[in-house]
């Protein structure tokens, strides 16, 4: 019996009361499923109840798959996954991208194609403009190991063509039958993609609670990071907000202007009427600001290294969204109210939550919408049920402390912490500081920009 057969055979879920199998094809969304050894509950990406043993058909295949090298012994399957896509003209059938989770099932995830062929879409979580389709041919087998199985999301986009990426011609969707071959978890992953992993890696990647939490993030994922992108960052920060100019247009002449977390240096040059002094908890980036010849300093934005009462304004530009606790990023506005002189003002811009009508969320929506219309984000929390970092997938952000991307002009990635601010969240940090007062707060592409003043004491 060939193994489409084989599969053929098991009833549908409405006719399975009537036979003696655990095994049938249950509906899901634009497909059929079969399971064998265990069934995977897609509600909570977990394998649980029992299903029918993996006929001896399939596991004469694994024995194949062992002797002829594609997996080992301790890699053995126990746990096969067999998809139905049936060609439909009104409901085209696909699989929404994802990536395998980690914690049910070991690597490698195998899949063996009949039938027919299609195109298999990856992308890297860490940069979803990586794009990969591969033609699955009939026979075919795939063997997903490494980043293609902890990283990067698989999908079938939900259509009835698909175009050959090799030759660019178009062809129908036809029937198509999949096997898939895992072997159930028994232990924690321990997979060298942690950011990316559902197990709790003994809270590496919880959203941090305590200081000494936020430091361990902002460490690794804020600290060390700039160290090592300074100069691609340089090469790419050179535009400025309308708000931040307008702001700078206003100071009067001779202003002392402190630029806390100055970065590459980018407002610190032109405009010398103000005398402007840098600073930045970036030694690298520190090293080019002063290469540019301009005045900077080594510092930590929560222990400022400037006297009280000294500044006639500060800027904070792209800085407290770094801090991974509200506290700390309170502390950090309040050095910029202890260093301002009474009557000073500054400025303080975030990234915000919501990106509606910022020129990245249009991108965003317009290339995920050419890709596939149904395409999820990566990200599969939201800000009430939010526990860990999440690693932005590149659409909507689906909670506030999040893990974003950064590729260098090497093609190497990193992940820098942010946490997206929610409107008003920026004013009242600032107004809950003694002394400071909010003078206008606005929305400019997907931050949020707030001015304020020391008040006279």
């Amino acid at each position: 019996m060939a193994l489409v057969e084989l599969v053929d055979s098991y009833p549908s879920s409405s006719n399975f009361s009537a036979l003696n199998l655990t095994s049938m094809k249950t509906p899901i969304k634009h497909r059929h499923v079969l399971h064998f050894g265990s069934i995977f509950d897609y509600d909570t990406n977990s394998a649980g109840g029992q299903a029918d043993p993996v006929p001896a058909k399939i596991t004469n295949l694994i024995e194949r798959l062992i002797a002829e090298g594609f997996i080992s012994e301790a890699e053995r399957p126990d746990q096969v996954t067999v998809n139905f896509y049936e060609p439909n003209q009104e409901k085209p059938t696909g699989i929404p991208p994802h990536v395998d989770a980690h914690s049910p099932f070991e690597e490698p995830v195998i899949s063996l194609s009949l039938n027919a062929k299609v195109v298999m879409d990856f992308r890297d979580c860490a940069n979803p403009n990586v794009h990969l389709p591969l033609v699955l041919e009939p026979r075919s087998l795939l063997v997903m190991r490494g980043s293609a199985r902890y990283r990067f999301t698989h999908g079938i986009a939900t259509r009835r063509y698909d175009v050959d990426p090799r030759t660019g011609n178009v062809f129908d969707r036809q029937r198509r039958i999949s096997i898939t071959f895992r072997r159930i978890r028994k232990e924690p992953c321990q997979c060298p993609y942690v950011e990316y992993c559902d197990w709790n890696r003994n809270g590496q990647t919880a959203i941090p609670k305590t200081s000494d939490e936020a430091k361990r993030v902002e460490d690794r994922y804020v600290a060390e990071v700039y160290e090592t992108i300074a100069s691609h960052f340089d090469e790419t920060r050179h535009s400025k907000w309308n708000a931040v100019s307008n702001f700078l247009k206003e100071l009067k002449d001779g202003s002392l202007l402190f630029d806390i977390g100055c970065g590459n240096g980018k407002y610190l040059f032109e405009d010398n009427r103000l005398i402007k002094f840098g600073m930045d908890y970036c030694m690298n980036l520190c090293e080019i600001v002063q290469h540019k010849g301009h005045n900077v300093a080594r510092g930590d934005s929560l222990h400022l290294p400037f006297l009280s009462d000294t500044a006639d304004a500060v800027l904070c530009i792209a800085v407290i969204h770094h801090f991974s606790t509200n506290e700390r990023r309170l502390q950090a506005v309040r050095e910029m109210g202890r260093i301002l002189k009474p009557g000073g003002r500054g400025i303080i811009t975030v990234w915000s939550l919501d990106q509606k009508m910022s020129f990245f969320q249009e991108y965003r929506e317009k290339r995920d919408l050419e890709n596939d219309p149904e395409k999820p984000g990566v990200e599969e929390a939201d800000e009430k049920g939010a526990s860990r970092l999440l690693v932005h997938s590149g659409s909507v952000f689906k909670q506030s402390d999040m893990l974003v991307p950064w590729q260098d002009g090497r093609g190497t990635h990193y992940l820098r912490y942010y946490h997206l601010f929610t409107e008003g969240e920026l004013e009242g940090l600032v107004t809950s500081v003694e002394g400071l007062s909010v003078v206008s707060s606005i929305y400019e592409q997907g931050n949020w920009i707030v001015c304020f003043v020391k008040q006279n004491c």
